[in-house]
């Protein structure tokens, strides 16, 4: 079941109005955009971070990494895969 079936589904028990998936996102998406904008301007405003010891460095600084082990790279997969398969779960 999506969030957004289940949100409405919530919406409809708690008012008795059922709501279709389009008014959802609606409502829905604005309000979640405005919340997620209301969160980062809470933690700009309490999480200053001092970047005045930051500096650029050029792209050569890259060529002496050490080589990626198998064991990362399967961690990388698995991780990418779980992540998507939250995705794809909740949808």
């Amino acid at each position: 079941m999506s969030l957004r079936l289940r949100h409405a589904g919530l919406y409809h028990t708690a008012t008795g109005v059922s709501i279709s998936n389009i008014q959802y996102m609606g409502i829905g998406d604005v309000c979640r955009a405005l919340y997620f904008v209301g969160m980062l301007a809470s933690l700009h405003r309490l999480w200053k971070l001092d970047l005045s010891e930051v500096t650029f460095q050029s792209l050569e600084s890259l060529e002496n990494l050490p080589a990626v082990t198998k064991k990362k790279n399967g961690l990388f997969l698995f991780f990418n895969c779980d992540c998507f398969y939250g995705l794809f779960r909740m949808s």
